[in-house]
């Protein structure tokens, strides 16, 4: 299962402009036809600062398939929080991203 973090810096969807979007994606041409994958999964933004105590996290289960090779969220960050030096998520125009992801199952409906 290759997979893959999609971020939209300023926003997608109801995102747009006042959020960071991310997303776990998973790259179809890896996943067997007929499939679906149930997995749990934490999106994470990790902080820069000396004691790392404030990384932003998201977590969610769900099911990944030919109709659904993305999931996460138009709003996971706003761009407030994002850009806010104290914080420490964005430095420079560095931002540490990173995701944990369990498999729970997986279902072939094919005969």
């Amino acid at each position: 299962m290759d997979r893959k973090i999609l971020i939209y810096p300023r926003g997608n969807g109801e995102g747009k402009g006042n959020s960071m979007s991310m997303f776990l994606c998973l790259d179809e041409t890896t996943l067997p036809p007929d499939t679906k994958l149930f997995v749990k999964f934490l999106l994470r933004v990790i902080s820069q600062t000396p004691t790392k105590s404030d990384d932003f996290e998201f977590k969610v289960e769900n099911h990944f398939g030919p109709s659904c090779l993305n999931w996460g969220a138009q709003k996971f960050m706003s761009i407030v929080k994002l850009n806010d030096p104290k914080k420490g998520y964005l430095v420079g125009d560095t931002c540490i991203a990173e995701a944990n992801v369990t498999l729970i199952g997986e279902v072939t409906t094919a005969s």
